[in-house]
C-alpha cells in the first residue's frame, strides 16, 4: 500500500485519495504507518518549495562542518593576498598624505628658521661690533 501511495502523488486526485486513506485508517492501529505517510503527503501536497516527498527544495542539504571549514580556510587564504595589497595601498596613501603635510609645513618652518637665524646673526654682529669698538677705544 505504501508503494501505491508513493505512486499516487503524480495523479490529479491525490488529495482526495490521501484524505480517504487518512479517514479509513483513523481508528485502526495496524495501519498507523500508512496513516502517518498519508498525512505527511497531504501536508506537503501542492506546497511551494517542497517536492512530492515533503523534502524542502529551497535549501541545500546540510554540509559537514569539516567541509565548510575547509572552504572557509581556502577563502581566507585567497583573501589574505587581497587584504595585504589593500593594506599596502592604504599605507602608501597615508604616507603620501603625510609627505604632503610636511611639504606644506616646510615653507612656514623654513621662514621661521630663517627669521630666527637672522636674529641670532644680527645679535652676533652687534656683539662683534661692540666688542671691537671697546677694543679700539682702549
Amino acid at each position: 500500500m505504501l508503494k501505491i501511495l508513493s505512486g499516487l502523488t503524480r495523479s490529479r486526485k491525490v488529495g482526495h485519495v490521501l484524505k480517504f486513506i487518512v479517514g479509513i485508517t483513523e481508528d485502526r492501529t495496524d495501519a498507523s504507518d500508512l496513516r502517518k505517510v498519508a498525512k505527511r503527503r497531504l501536508g506537503f501536497l501542492n506546497k511551494d518549495g517542497f517536492d512530492r516527498f515533503g523534502n524542502n527544495k529551497l535549501f541545500a542539504p546540510l554540509s559537514k562542518w569539516s567541509a565548510i571549514k575547509r572552504e572557509v580556510e581556502a577563502i581566507r587564504v585567497n583573501a589574505q593576498s587581497y587584504e595585504d595589497a589593500y593594506n599596502d595601498v592604504k599605507m602608501s596613501l597615508e604616507r603620501q598624505d603625510d609627505l604632503k603635510e610636511v611639504l606644506r609645513a616646510l615653507p612656514v618652518a623654513a621662514s621661521i628658521q630663517v627669521r630666527a637665524r637672522k636674529k641670532t646673526d644680527s645679535k652676533r654682529l652687534e656683539q662683534y661690533h661692540l666688542s671691537r669698538s671697546d677694543f679700539m677705544s682702549m
